[in-house]
């Protein structure tokens, strides 16, 4: 009888060890997936494609990041990138 107690009390103790460990991969899988949405709405908007503007791009970059996205930054060392290119080429010859 003992024995047998302490394998429900064992096999619970796995359950419930499982179903924690698959919580947490289920949330950090649906924040994954929110924070690139964002990413890709805000990369849209910065683009034109996309209604929304730079502030709210911007935004959305930000509460990506937040969210632990490395797109984000990814996005604004790209956009950092492209700025900087602009600002150093040289006028358009008319």
């Amino acid at each position: 009888m003992r024995r047998r107690k302490t394998l429900v009390r064992s096999a619970v103790a796995i359950a419930v060890v499982v179903a924690v460990v698959a919580g947490f991969v289920v949330f950090e899988w649906a924040r994954a997936a929110i924070a690139g949405r964002l990413v890709q709405e805000a990369e849209q908007m910065l683009q034109g494609g996309r209604a929304g503007g730079d502030v709210r791009a911007l935004q959305q970059l930000l509460a990506a990041n937040k969210l632990g996205a490395a797109p984000a930054s990814t996005v604004a060392n790209s956009l950092r990138d492209q700025l900087i290119i602009l600002d150093a080429s040289p006028p358009a010859v008319r």
